[in-house]
């Protein structure tokens, strides 16, 4: 690796660093509405709602990266905006009984900011790094890194600070964060070979008179048929944050202990992110993407069975293991898939798809777990993830072979 691309490197491992610290409190949202009185149901409607504010919003968001071209600034927007959000929540639920105002308008704010902060970073830290060829889960994992000291600081002071004071630490994380982003210029890091390539896209950019269509991509069968694990995979993130609380408290264990679990789950998700940079270069990402199926199916029937602390924490081992291939291999495969210039339209369609799940599942999850319990509910999530991997599984020899569509490499051909 030559020195311009160990800087950048360096500089971006830094970004993850305290980008995914910053979004720990996160664990604390639901666990916060569940402890100023919402129940299941409000959880869920809410959960459902947001998803359709961010449905609606996320792929404009991604249009306009693409239009400006620059990810960067419309993701430090959406960071700043969540960084505010968090800094007046707790004001805004303890004043729950004199009115609900405020704090359902930072709800709302707060479901049009939280997914565009993933997608929009994903979008800017893929492309970036890509073009100038860095290996973008070489970064990634110092931010599950980051993610995992957090929570784990988090778990281990929360029974002492309380909640509330959990929402203030995004904001002093956001702040230094916003101050790099600005300040990083990425025609500093541009290698000879990357500018000649930039040289070319200027050209055909020039020459071309038809504007960029987003909705071609749906005519892409591979890029659509990774919409299945998406789904798969965004189960936790989606719908299962939301009830985690509920599942917690069905384990036997206090849900302040929420932080000390997913920390730990992040450390190893770094250590499969290690294993799999490692020692999976030979493995295509469908065939990684299918494995982290697998085990997200095995997290979900661990929640249904768990029963102390110490089988959470074999949940969240399991869980550590299918996110650590899941952020390894899902934004390279959607990169993968569509041209340069749809970047980040891709990866916000990608989380069009995960807000979808969002809204249907939420929803129908706070209802189902008021009626028929947390166990069967967990049951349930994993029979769907079963069906849908091996879904995928079949989909892409059924193109190759049945469809007769040619695959791109990052399908077929080891990393």
């Amino acid at each position: 690796m030559d020195d311009t691309k160990r800087r950048l490197t360096r500089q971006f491992i830094i970004f993850q660093l305290i980008a995914f610290g910053s979004f720990a409190p996160m664990n604390y949202y639901n666990v916060f509405l569940k402890e100023i009185g919402f129940s299941s149901q409000q959880i869920g409607l809410w959960a459902s709602i947001g998803g359709v504010i961010a449905m609606v919003t996320l792929p404009i968001w991604g249009i306009i990266s693409d239009k400006i071209r620059s990810p960067k600034k419309t993701y430090l927007i959406s960071m700043v905006v969540y960084a505010a959000i968090f800094a007046l929540m707790p004001t805004a639920g303890r004043m729950l009984a004199l009115s609900s105002l405020p704090l359902y308008a930072l709800i709302v704010l707060y479901y049009l900011v939280k997914q565009p902060t993933h997608s929009l970073q994903d979008a800017w830290f893929v492309s970036t790094l890509s073009a100038r060829g860095v290996n973008y889960s070489v970064t990634r994992l110092w931010g599950s890194a980051g993610f995992a000291v957090v929570s784990l600081g988090i778990g281990m002071v929360v029974d002492f600070t309380g909640i509330d004071a959990v929402f203030y630490l995004a904001p002093l994380l956001i702040l230094p964060l916003t101050i790099l982003c600005l300040r990083f210029r990425e025609e500093d890091y541009n290698t000879p070979e990357y500018r000649a390539l930039e040289q070319a896209e200027r050209e055909k950019q020039k020459a071309q008179t038809v504007k960029l269509q987003p909705w071609k991509l749906f005519k892409n069968y591979y890029f659509v048929t990774a919409f299945i694990m998406t789904i798969v995979l965004s189960i936790y993130t989606a719908i299962t944050g939301s009830f985690y609380a509920y599942i917690l408290e069905h384990a036997g264990v206090s849900a302040e202990k929420y932080g000390l679990i997913s920390g730990y789950g992040a450390f190893v998700q770094v250590a499969c992110m290690l294993f799999v940079n490692r020692y999976c270069r030979r493995a295509s990402l469908p065939k990684l993407l299918i494995a982290a199926g697998i085990f997200a199916v095995a997290e979900n029937v661990l929640y249904a069975v768990a029963s102390n602390l110490f089988m959470m924490f074999i949940a969240g081992t399991v869980w550590g293991i299918s996110m650590g291939i899941n952020v390894t291999a899902l934004p390279t495969y959607i990169y993968s898939l569509v041209p340069r210039e749809y970047a980040a339209t891709a990866q916000t369609f990608n989380g069009t798809v995960i807000m979808v799940l969002a809204i249907v599942g939420n929803l129908a999850g706070g209802y189902l777990i008021a009626s028929i319990g947390i166990v069967q509910y967990n049951f349930g999530v994993a029979a769907l993830q079963a069906v849908l991997t091996l879904l995928f599984a079949l989909s892409i020899p059924f193109g190759r072979k049945v469809l007769k569509i040619p695959a791109p490499d990052s399908v077929v051909n080891a990393q």
